[in-house]
């Protein structure tokens, strides 16, 4: 068309073009036709380019062709993805380099030099080498895009089968940078003035004409939208809560609303009043006391809850028109959903209570079995000392009385400075001591408990044993307060404590010796420790063949269910610790 009248313009010899279905002019000067029959060809200078036989475009077909005002010119293809000749050669995207998927309807190329791209299954944009896709995941109406037009505003508009979308590219970037962002657009269908939907027939269902006005293809003809004088409604919707059902039982809300104990289901009705378009009047709402956050209901008019906990709620509902406009302040409703007995909390108190009784009841049975138990040890063992203190007095000790009173004698009868004389003082001597051994460890097994004071006692004597041929000094200290063991126990911890004295005075050579017998809260201590000559890391491992002194205090330990732990080191001396629960 040119000053106004058509004119016929026929191709190059050579060329038979009977099915064009797209046409575009690239930078160049250069017409772009598209044969669905033959393929691709362009036309320049009188002069036709056959590219039919380019391999990225064998078998395919073009949808649509669209300059880009670099010197590209991009081709959507029906199979999916698109070809983009650079002035050289031919490249292919597809839905492996983000490109949304399905077939491509629409190109577009705006002033800054970003491609778009509508596909069946979202809208593209090609920056920097890069694509980026959105679709009803990040909020936007449908997946195919059929059309993309731009206006002088910044905004994008969307054709789809059920209306026209704008949105502005900013909307789309905060999309592209957080993928849970929803998109926020303006959406224009019937309800708007627009008669049909918006169709796509070959290529060109929409464009914008040079007054900015939108001109596109609908299924009832032709409909002209002018992004310039768009009528915007100012006014927020009313917004007013309608009824509350509760287990399918409408509640009156005139009055507080007190919902019964163990209510199941709660159904919340709300309304806006919107004159211009009902039908885009959006909803968000929030159950105070129970959501976090608001929950964005879209045109729906109802919210439900499903097993609330007994609560006072707040339920705050707010709306806006078909032009984005809130009312901000809304309405509320408060309602009381009543506790069962066993929700309240006196019945939790009173739970609480019986588990603790019923635990302190399992505690106090487990302890008093865990006593008879150990009581019933400790009466066996008391029993076999009570049998061995009776062999030891009735035989050892009598025994031994025997051959002392045999020895006094012989003793007698012999004449006054004899040899044998010496000989039998001597042997007197020890029966003497054996007598006095022999009733102390009677004393011991017939004792029913020891204190402090027999215990310090019983390692004076033994020490006062080892000192009469010189020796270390030994001190011992008492701390704590003092509690008696009884005789099973003590017996244990006596003869543990008397077999470390004895090895500090045997195998130590040491100039000190210190005992310390404290009583704690949690376990009682024996601690013997002196300055000797130490025990090498292999005794100390090992012991020594044939002496078993470490290894009866061990067992006496793990009788006792206390541990003993014993530090030593070459020349440092000798530490044993003997800790038994209280």
């Amino acid at each position: 068309m040119k000053d106004g009248k058509w004119a016929y313009l026929p191709s190059p010899a050579g060329t038979r073009l009977t099915d064009v279905t797209a046409i575009t002019e690239d930078d160049g000067g250069g017409i772009w036709l598209v044969d669905a029959q033959k393929g691709l060809y362009r036309w320049a200078n009188g002069h036709i380019t056959d590219f039919s036989d380019e391999p990225l475009l064998k078998g395919k077909s073009i949808l649509v062709a669209q300059p880009d005002g670099t010197g590209r010119v991009w081709l959507g293809l029906y199979e999916g993805g698109v070809v983009v000749f650079d002035g050289s050669q031919f490249r292919a995207y597809s839905e492996r380099d983000g490109l949304a998927g399905g077939f491509v309807d629409a190109v577009l190329a705006d002033e800054h030099g970003t491609v778009w791209i509508g596909a069946e299954r979202g809208l593209s944009r090609f920056r920097d080498q890069t694509f980026v896709t959105w679709n009803t995941a990040n909020g936007l109406p449908q997946e195919r895009v059929q059309w993309i037009l731009d206006d002088s505003g910044g905004q994008i508009w969307l054709g789809y089968s059920t209306g026209v979308v704008r949105v502005s590219t900013s909307e789309l970037g905060r999309a592209a940078q957080d993928p849970s962002y929803r998109v926020a657009y303006d959406f224009f269908d019937d309800g708007d003035g627009l008669k049909g939907n918006p169709d796509r027939r070959w290529q060109s269902p929409a464009v914008r004409a040079t007054d900015g006005k939108l001109w596109f293809r609908t299924s009832e003809g032709v409909a002209v939208l002018d992004p310039q004088h768009l009528t915007r409604n100012p006014v927020p919707p009313p917004v007013h809560v309608e009824r509350v059902v509760a287990d399918g039982i409408e509640v009156d809300t005139a009055r507080k609303v007190r919902l019964k104990p163990r209510t199941h289901d709660v159904e919340i009705d709300y309304t806006a009043l919107s004159l211009a378009e009902p039908r885009k009047v959006l909803f968000r709402y929030k159950l105070e006391g129970f959501d976090s956050d608001w929950q964005e209901a879209g045109t729906r008019r109802q919210a439900f809850y499903t097993n609330l906990p007994p609560h006072a709620y707040r339920f705050r509902v707010l709306a806006c028109n078909n032009d984005g406009v809130w009312n901000e302040s809304g309405t509320t409703l408060g309602f009381d959903l009543l506790p069962a007995f066993y929700q309240t909390q006196w019945f939790r108190l009173l739970c609480a209570l019986t588990l603790i009784m019923l635990a302190w009841a399992a505690y106090r049975l487990r302890v008093w079995q865990v006593t008879a138990h150990v009581r019933d040890r400790f009466e066996e063992r008391l029993a076999e000392r009570t049998r061995i203190a009776q062999e030891l007095h009735d035989s050892l000790i009598q025994d031994v009385m025997g051959i002392s009173l045999q020895i006094e004698v012989t003793d007698e009868l012999l004449p006054s400075g004899g040899a044998a004389k010496q000989s039998l003082a001597r042997a007197l001597g020890l029966c003497k001591s054996a007598l006095d051994a022999g009733r102390r460890a009677l004393k011991d097994l017939r004792a029913v408990s020891l204190s402090a004071a027999d215990i310090v006692k019983s390692f004076s004597q033994l020490s006062g044993e080892f000192a009469r041929d010189g020796g270390p000094e030994v001190d011992v200290i008492v701390e704590g307060h003092e509690r008696p063991l009884n005789a099973v126990t003590g017996n244990d911890v006596l003869q543990v404590g008397r077999q470390a004295i004895t090895n500090a005075f045997q195998h130590a050579h040491a100039s000190r010796i210190h005992v310390l017998l404290s009583y704690g809260e949690q376990h009682l201590r024996i601690r013997v420790q002196d300055n000797g000559r130490g025990i090498d890391e292999k005794t100390l491992n090992s012991g020594r063949p044939g002496h078993y002194g470490m290894a009866g205090m061990q067992e006496r330990a793990q009788r006792l269910g206390g541990n003993i732990s014993i530090r030593s080191r070459v020349g440092e001396g000798t530490e044993v610790d003997l800790y038994v629960p209280a």
